[in-house]
């Protein structure tokens, strides 16, 4: 099941639209500046996915990270058309077969919500977006986060049915380092996690999820960014913002 957020810059006006298979759902939203560094805004949006399941008595939703690759791409599709139909005019749930994941699929999709917080609360406000959140056959989720501009677009892959199971960090503890000579590092600080990324922007490919407590060496930095090593050897980038020295 798909369904479909678009907020419109409206004084009085909130509107439910059923098309096709899927919902659109329009309301107020005030244009608002984005912070690009906070790029842990969608496992948020899962633990506060989960946050609502619990209230249900459902399981809750897993993070896969081969599911993540389905839910950046479609946030970043949706910047350009914000549709279920994908911008080759294909359905939404090819973007699943394009990484060869099958089972039950479902996608939400939303923008202009400055929060996890709020995108979380405007899908549980809407019967479609409900129905995914809730629905007790899926146990995998993940959420893509696109930046244009100040604005921010939202997706939720969500999947049941499947062969893929959650995808366990191992640096979920704290790592000690014994300090080689002249390296630099650092501790991931913050009350959540920090992501990993391919590349210097809030907008790069997902590499790891860092959690409060990691100790990573610092390779270099730029803009803002640093280019870190894991103790398993992968390398990638993240905000300075929230390393300490």
């Amino acid at each position: 099941m798909s369904t479909g957020m678009r907020p419109i810059r409206a004084k009085v006006l909130a509107a439910l639209t059923l098309v096709g298979s899927f919902w659109l759902f329009q309301f107020m939203a005030a244009p608002a500046a984005v912070a690009p560094e906070q790029n842990d805004y969608g496992m948020e949006v899962i633990r506060l996915t989960n946050v609502e399941r619990a209230k249900a008595d459902l399981p809750p939703l897993a993070f896969n990270i081969e599911l993540l690759a389905v839910a950046q791409l479609r946030a970043e599709e949706s910047a350009r058309k914000f549709s279920h139909t994908r911008p080759n005019g294909q359905p939404w749930n090819t973007a699943f077969t394009e990484f060869n994941i099958v089972g039950h699929r479902g996608e939400n999709l939303a923008y202009g919500q400055r929060t996890p917080q709020r995108v979380v609360a405007a899908w549980m406000a809407s019967t479609g977006h409900r129905a995914n959140i809730m629905n007790p056959r899926y146990d995998l989720l993940a959420v893509g986060v696109h930046y244009k501009g100040s604005t921010i677009y939202w997706a939720q892959a969500f999947l049941g049915d499947s062969t893929l199971t959650a995808t366990v960090f191992e640096e979920d503890e704290p790592q000690a380092y014994a300090p080689a000579a002249g390296a630099v590092y650092a501790t991931v600080t913050g009350s959540s996690e920090l992501n990993l990324r391919a590349q210097g922007n809030a907008r790069a490919r997902i590499l790891a999820v860092m959690p409060s407590g990691t100790v990573v060496e610092v390779l270099e930095s730029a803009e803002g960014w640093a280019r870190v090593r894991l103790q398993n050897g992968t390398e990638g980038w993240c905000s300075e913002r929230y390393l300490t020295m």
